[in-house]
């Protein structure tokens, strides 16, 4: 059985499932191998009642895993599954297709937490025999399901927060195995740099390895082999994935990208996170931490300027340095700690990172551009919105809203003193009209200049 698991935070966890009966020996534990070939085939009937468990003479599916996903706030990502489902398409795929499943999640302390069952109340129907009729009153009956689900899923969360007072668990980040989160578009212009500026490096790193990367999100290709430049005409054989001098680098969420971005130096982006021992807050993978280093090291940086305004132009520039100026220590990583009372804190100057630079010097002007305003536009929301990106988008767009508001008013007054014959307005009250009146051209203007 392929079992796929989502959360509320559009994140994914795919399991493949063997049945664990007596003809195929299978070890039934949690922790024991799912990817095993079936070690006897079912050949006969015979054989496949001796599978059947007496009950209402169904096909019996069972199995057991360890639980590595986040699925609920109000359960860790310890425990255990146990999965009881009935075939129902038994025998030979003649069955009238009713449900029956039953699912218990254990703690880590073997004592079962959650018991959930999804069963069939009634005929199931076949959609190749229904009629127009039936079909619309179909989904006129079940159509509001799935736009209920999500509010009674935050009512149910309500009642078992302030009711019950259970004990939250944050969200972690996903381990190897599972999918993260879809990217956001910002994230996506990040990534699509990125993934250009890796293959640059590992062309430009005299290294004895290939590099194997795998993104997060689904917009772009998810997976893809780099060489060093005297590798680059190698013909890609079977298994060179794992054998063949290849570092694997699998990217588990997108946040990975806007935290990349935070860090004027990537190694030590990269350096933070291999050490980072709580699984919870890692955002990549990788096989080889000590080559992934390599390859980000400084001393394998190009000779770029930091700002070219020759090149880029003084509008360029000082969009570059607004960049530059936003850019902080990360507290996460870089912390102001006390020691013997006094306060240590990172004071050190932030250059342009070397993918900034890349993307500005190497990269065309729609990568450049795109990428500039989306890394600004993350580095705003550490100053005012607490790196909370949201806030600031919906904040902009209240501003836009109020000054079309305030545009609308001044014209109109202006309007119609003009219209209705009355004296000239004192200097001082006309200015403020036309600069309410103009006050969206002005914010437009200012946000071109800095974020185009």
């Amino acid at each position: 059985m392929i079992l796929e698991v989502n959360n509320t935070f559009d994140e994914r966890r795919l399991y493949f499932l063997k049945a664990n009966n007596e003809v195929e020996e299978q070890d039934s534990s949690p922790s024991a191998t799912v990817d095993k070939p079936i070690s006897k085939p079912i050949k006969d009937t015979d054989e496949v009642l001796r599978l059947v468990e007496t009950e209402q003479g169904k096909l019996v599916f069972t199995n057991s895993w360890s639980k590595d996903f986040h699925v609920s706030p109000f359960n860790s990502r310890k425990g255990s599954y146990k999965l009881t489902a009935h075939d129902p398409f038994f025998p030979y795929m003649s069955g009238k297709g009713n449900v029956h499943n039953t699912i218990v999640l254990t703690s880590s302390k073997e004592h079962a937490k959650l018991v959930a069952r999804v069963f069939s109340t009634q005929e199931s129907i076949d959609p190749a025999t229904m009629t127009v009729w039936a079909t619309l009153k179909f989904l006129l009956v079940w159509s509001w399901v799935g736009f209920n689900t999500f509010p009674r899923i935050v009512r149910e969360a309500g009642k078992l927060f302030f009711r019950k007072k259970l004990h939250v668990w944050f969200r972690p980040e996903v381990l190897k195995d599972s999918i993260g989160r879809m990217e956001t578009k910002r994230e996506r212009i990040i990534e699509d740099c990125f993934r250009k500026y890796l293959r640059s490096r590992v062309e430009q790193v005299n290294l004895d390895y290939t590099v194997k990367y795998i993104a997060s999100g689904t917009h772009n290709l998810k997976e893809e082999i780099f060489y060093p430049t005297d590798k680059l005409y190698l013909p890609v054989l079977p298994g060179m994935g794992s054998g063949y001098g290849c570092l694997e680098f699998k990217v588990l969420t997108p946040l990975f990208y806007s935290r990349l971005i935070r860090f004027s130096h990537i190694s030590e982006f990269i350096s933070s996170e291999i050490l980072e021992q709580d699984d919870t807050n890692r955002t990549f993978w990788t096989s080889d931490p000590t080559k992934l280093l390599e390859i980000f090291t400084e001393k394998h940086e190009w000779p770029l300027p930091d700002i070219d305004s020759r090149k880029v132009g003084w509008v360029e520039q000082t969009r570059w340095t607004i960049l530059k100026k936003l850019r902080k220590s990360p507290q996460k990583f870089t912390p102001t700690v006390t020691l013997n009372d006094r306060h240590v804190s990172d004071i050190r100057e932030f250059p342009l990172s070397s993918m900034d630079r890349y993307v500005m010097h190497l990269c065309d002007e729609e990568h450049t551009k795109g990428y500039r305003r989306a890394v600004t536009t993350l580095l705003i929301s550490d100053h005012l919105t607490f790196g909370v990106v949201e806030v600031l988008d919906a904040a902009h767009w209240l501003i836009r809203l109020t000054l079309c508001y305030l545009s609308v008013l001044a014209g109109g007054r202006v309007f119609l003193n003009s219209f209705q014959g009355r004296p000239p307005m004192e200097a001082l009250f006309f200015t403020r009209e036309i600069l309410l009146f103009n006050g969206m051209h002005l914010w437009l203007i200012f946000e071109n200049t800095t974020l185009q």
